[in-house]
């Protein structure tokens, strides 16, 4: 059942952005409908790296380190919404690429080795 009702959201946001990029016309539309197409892509690859991390990478599929593949799946799902957004107002350019991934690996880096346990607490 789980599974069902996750390919259904899938399927649902695939669909709305397909009707979103058919039939808004982006020179008269407000600059708010200009920022949806963004968040549907970035909401779409954020359940969709969740969902290869917790099927390929075995120590991140358990319960206790859910917090930190979201958090993986979050930084991974912002590479390509900040190239295409960079892309889409002519501004992408080699040194944005490698900038851009250097902060995501960076990013990256940092979640795998900070902890999210709840019984964390500050040593003085």
């Amino acid at each position: 059942m789980k599974t069902i009702r996750k390919g259904a959201i899938v399927i649902i946001l695939f669909i709305l952005g397909l009707m979103l990029f058919t039939l808004t016309n982006p020179q008269s539309a407000p600059a708010v409908i200009l920022v949806v197409p963004f968040i549907l892509l970035y909401v779409l690859f954020l359940y969709t790296f969740n969902v290869i991390l917790k099927r390929n990478i075995k120590s991140l599929s358990t319960r206790e380190n859910r917090r930190k593949r979201v958090s993986i799946a979050a930084i991974i799902a912002a590479l390509p919404v900040m190239l295409l957004a960079l892309q889409s107002i002519g501004q992408l350019t080699t040194r944005d690429v490698i900038t851009i991934v250097i902060l995501i690996t960076v990013l990256g880096f940092y979640i795998t080795r900070i902890s999210f346990t709840k019984n964390q607490s500050i040593q003085d």
